[in-house]
């Protein structure tokens, strides 16, 4: 077993948390405030090789590689004026590295059980291959609010990203009593919540 956040269930509230608070006053304000959040792991799990010979000769013969990966972005701005200028922006990622917030591209995070090739997996039960991976990111913006005119942007975006594989490579072989199986599960879950406040507002979200 191989496991990074996450308890058999999901994701295990090891979270990556990023907040941002901008304020301002006077007749004419513009805050803003910026933030990223990113939960990303690469994992490789790989078994035999090279004529290994792997054996659970009574019972069951399982490899298993999990994840949990959860990104929560909170950014907020408050001008307290007759005009109220400023942006937000919060990206929120998981399961990847962010190249480009503006564009919103990311590069996905690998997760992978392989057995390699030249292996004999014995076994005197089942045989369980698997790739798990639960993934959220939720981005919460508030673009700056407060001012008679509110002329405020928001830029709001959560994104999930992960190659995610279980495999028997070719050269490989099985031999076990029960069922041989092999999967990759993966969830996923993507949020945004953005908002402009003011008494006229004029800004974008």
């Amino acid at each position: 077993l191989a496991s990074h956040n996450h308890n058999g269930g999901g994701a295990d509230g090891n979270d990556a948390v990023a907040t941002a608070n901008a304020s301002g006053g006077g007749a004419f304000s513009g805050v803003g405030a910026n933030t990223l959040a990113s939960a990303s792991a690469d994992m490789n799990t790989q078994l035999g090789g090279g004529g290994a010979q792997l054996r659970a000769v009574t019972g069951d013969f399982s490899a298993i590689t999990r994840s949990g990966n959860r990104a929560t972005t909170l950014a907020s701005g408050l001008s307290v004026g007759i005009v109220g200028l400023g942006s937000v922006r919060g990206d929120a990622l998981a399961g990847g590295v962010m190249t480009n917030a503006g564009t919103n591209s990311a590069t996905p995070d690998n997760q992978a059980t392989t057995v390699l090739a030249g292996t004999s997996v014995i076994s005197g039960g089942d045989v369980l291959l698997q790739s798990i991976s639960d993934q959220a990111a939720f981005s919460d913006t508030t673009a700056p609010s407060g001012g008679v005119i509110s002329g405020a942007s928001n830029d709001s975006s959560a994104l999930v990203r992960r190659n995610l594989s279980a495999s028997l490579n070719a050269g490989s072989n099985v031999n076990a009593a029960g069922a041989v199986k092999v999967s990759a599960l993966g969830s996923g879950d993507a949020r945004v919540d953005p908002r402009v406040g003011g008494a006229a507002a004029l800004g974008d979200k």
